[in-house]
């Protein structure tokens, strides 16, 4: 289990917790999300540093001179090709290995660059949470979801059944064949 604080990382193994700091290569101790890909390989998304990868050993930057938006990384999540997608509070970044391969902003069609929640549903479709509602990526284009609240998303999900949730400041709501309704 890993945990981003603001005063670095710890993994907790055995009930026993191991902190992660600048002195272990952090870029930041102000970390935010983190993620464990396929490989099993750990990212950890700082909130003022950009983006760090963890060797076994130590962690090492990718900053955002890399091609990142931003420094402000908010959410993560992995797709079926094992490529990143990075959510950070200026955009949208896909990483495949450890260099930016594609970048989405408003101008794309997001509601609002300022990405806050990032979800992968079981059909390949990248759902995108912002802080002015929500859209999705499909084959390379971003379509905003009209139907959804016009607020900030903060997190998304999906039921057994496969339909899309969502939740706000205001409450939760589901995706459904006419639009979204509140749950």
């Amino acid at each position: 289990l890993w945990v981003g604080t603001k005063r670095g990382l710890n993994q907790f193994v055995d009930g026993r917790g191991i902190p992660y700091t600048v002195s272990e290569g952090l870029p930041s101790n102000e970390t935010g999300p983190v993620l464990q890909d396929s490989k099993g390989a750990i990212w950890a998304g700082t909130l003022d540093a950009g983006l760090a990868h963890f060797d076994g050993r130590r962690f090492v930057g990718l900053p955002s001179s890399d091609g990142l938006p931003s420094k402000t990384v908010r959410a993560m999540v992995e797709d079926r090709d094992g490529s990143l997608w990075i959510g950070t509070d200026k955009g949208l970044a896909q990483v495949s290995g450890s260099r930016v391969s594609a970048r989405f902003g408003a101008a794309d069609g997001l509601p609002a660059a300022d990405i806050r929640s990032l979800l992968q549903s079981r059909d390949g479709v990248l759902w995108i949470g912002t802080s002015k509602g929500l859209a999705s990526l499909r084959n390379g284009r971003i379509s905003k979801e009209f139907e959804a609240p016009h607020a900030e998303i903060r997190s998304i999900g999906q039921d057994r059944s496969g339909q899309i949730l969502i939740a706000t400041e205001e409450g939760v709501y589901r995706r459904n064949g006419a639009g979204w309704g509140a749950v």
